[in-house]
């Protein structure tokens, strides 16, 4: 914003809350002009960093105004990263449609969608590059009618999925588009296969238990039956549920000791360790 044109600066930087990196730009900027910079590589680990840069020395001089130098932003590093789709069909009211995709763990926020225009409904697409993890996907919309409004001829309800690797990881039905005004769904990605992305999905809780034992899926994971068996493999109780994402069930009768939940869901098998008090 200097009234002079600026050749050169000095921009001391960092990470994580290290600013011990230096680089030297030149160039030629007249009042209220701009410059994208391009810092050297660096090489940091998978997950969320700080990073912070102060500009100095201006045409090797003073600043006359130092308030005004320093920036701070944060960022997620992705290594190796997974590419999962998002495909949604908006409803005729575009405008009142958002959307967050965060870190489940530490609510990060990733990934943003909003600013559609209304009366044009169709498809949207977006690629998410993610580490391996657990995310929420969070839909809004502003109205509380969620994705419906639209008649049948013009498109009826809207929808999304969310695809890895061919796989549906979360989605809302055409019949289930009247959400209000949030729907959220989690949904895990795992490089060791599908068994090990439903364990992620599944929580098993009290464990140790004595009366009573949840077994709770997560986003779009339904359960579909639960067998508790000792250790010799014998079938202790059984109980099947109506395709629901939580079941309860009663402990009264069963010994004390390990075993073993072998839990049907939507998506497949998965066990899990327990113990009863």
């Amino acid at each position: 914003s200097g009234s002079q044109t600026l050749t050169a600066a000095t921009i001391n930087y960092g990470f994580d809350g290290v600013q011990d990196q230096s680089y030297s730009w030149s160039g030629s900027l007249n009042q209220w002009q701009t410059a994208t910079v391009t810092l050297p590589t660096v090489i940091l680990n998978a997950g969320a960093h700080s990073f912070a840069a102060t500009v100095s020395a201006p045409n090797t001089g003073l600043d006359e105004n130092s308030l005004n130098d320093a920036t701070t932003s944060t960022f997620t590093a992705i290594v190796n990263g997974e590419t999962a789709s998002l495909s949604m069909d908006l409803d005729c009211w575009g405008s009142e449609t958002s959307w967050v995709l965060a870190d489940d763990v530490t609510g990060t926020s990733l990934f943003t969608g909003s600013g559609y225009v209304d009366a044009t409904p169709g498809v949207i697409t977006q690629d998410f590059c993610l580490n391996e993890g657990c995310y929420a996907f969070t839909l809004n919309d502003a109205y509380g009618d969620g994705l419906t409004g639209c008649s049948a001829a013009n498109g009826g309800n809207g929808n999304y999925q969310i695809t890895w690797n061919g796989t549906v990881m979360a989605e809302l039905l055409d019949a289930d588009a009247n959400f209000g005004t949030q729907y959220q769904q989690i949904f895990c990605i795992s490089l060791n296969g599908l068994e090990d992305l439903l364990d992620q999905l599944i929580a098993v809780y009290p464990n140790p238990a004595d009366e009573q034992v949840i077994i709770s899926g997560r986003g779009s994971l339904a359960i579909n039956e639960v067998a508790l068996t000792d250790l010799s493999g014998k079938v202790c109780l059984l109980k099947r549920g109506q395709s629901e994402d939580k079941l309860q069930i009663e402990l009264s009768g069963i010994a004390a000791g390990y075993y073993t939940l072998r839990i049907e869901t939507s998506r497949g098998t998965v066990f899990k360790e327990m113990i009863v008090k």
